[in-house]
C-alpha cells in the first residue's frame, strides 16, 4: 500500500501542470436572483428567482435563453412558484443541457438515474463531468466502479474520483483510496496518468 501511495504521489506531482489550481465548486445556490440577471449570458448556474418572475422567465426560456430554460426546469422539478411537473422539468433541463449547461446536464442525468434509464443517465453525467462539474465527476466514478449494467471499470472509476478529489471532493478521495486496495499498481498508474492529462471541455454556458 505504501508503494502504491508513493507512486500516486509522484504521478500527481508530475501532473500538477495539467490540473492547475483547484477549480471552484459548482453547487446550486438557494439565494434568490433577480430575473434581470439572466437576460445576458453570465448569470450564475443554480440560483433561484424571486416570486412573480415565472411568467417572464417562461418568455425568456421560450426565446432560447439557456439560463432561463435551466431555472424553469428546476422550478418545475421542485414545484416552486409553479405546479410540480417532472415531464416539463425534464423537457426544459434537456433544452438547457443540449446547449451545454453543465448543471442542467448533471440534474438531467440524475433524473434519468431515478427513472432507470441507464444509457441516458450515463450520457448526461459524462457530459457534465467532461465540462468540469465536480459532483458529476464523482458520480461518474461511482457508475464505473459499480458497472451499472456494464462490467465495472476500476481504472475509469479511479480516474474520475481522482479528478473530483483534485477539485476538493473529500468523499471521492476516500472512495479512490478504498478502490486502490483492489487495484494493481499498473491499473493505478494508468488511472493517474489519465487523470493528470484530463482537461475539462469549456462549457458553452459559464
Amino acid at each position: 500500500m505504501l508503494e502504491k501511495n508513493f507512486t500516486v504521489m509522484l504521478l500527481l506531482a508530475a501532473g500538477l501542470f495539467f490540473f492547475g489550481p483547484r477549480t471552484a465548486v459548482l453547487a446550486s445556490s438557494d439565494a434568490p436572483l433577480p430575473l434581470t440577471a439572466i437576460q445576458g449570458t453570465t448569470a450564475g448556474e443554480g440560483a433561484n428567482f424571486l416570486p412573480g418572475d415565472v411568467t417572464y422567465l417562461q418568455k425568456l426560456a421560450d426565446g432560447g435563453n439557456v439560463q432561463a430554460q435551466y431555472h424553469l426546469g428546476v422550478l418545475y422539478l421542485k414545484g416552486q412558484e409553479i405546479e410540480k411537473n417532472v415531464f416539463e422539468a425534464i423537457s426544459w433541463l434537456r433544452r438547457a443541457a443540449e446547449q451545454g449547461h453543465r448543471d442542467a446536464q448533471y440534474r438531467l442525468g440524475l433524473l434519468y438515474i431515478h427513472g432507470n434509464s441507464a444509457a441516458d443517465a450515463r450520457y448526461w453525467i459524462e457530459e457534465a463531468a467532461r465540462h468540469g462539474h465536480r459532483t458529476a465527476q464523482a458520480e461518474l466514478g461511482r457508475m464505473n466502479a459499480e458497472g451499472n449494467g456494464r462490467e465495472p471499470d476500476y481504472v475509469e472509476a479511479y480516474k474520475w474520483w481522482l479528478i473530483a478529489a483534485q477539485q476538493g471532493d473529500r468523499k471521492a478521495d476516500r472512495k479512490r483510496e478504498r478502490l486502490e486496495t483492489i487495484m494493481t499498481e499498473d491499473q493505478i498508474r494508468e488511472a493517474v496518468s489519465l487523470a493528470v492529462t484530463f482537461k475539462p471541455s469549456k462549457p458553452e454556458v459559464q
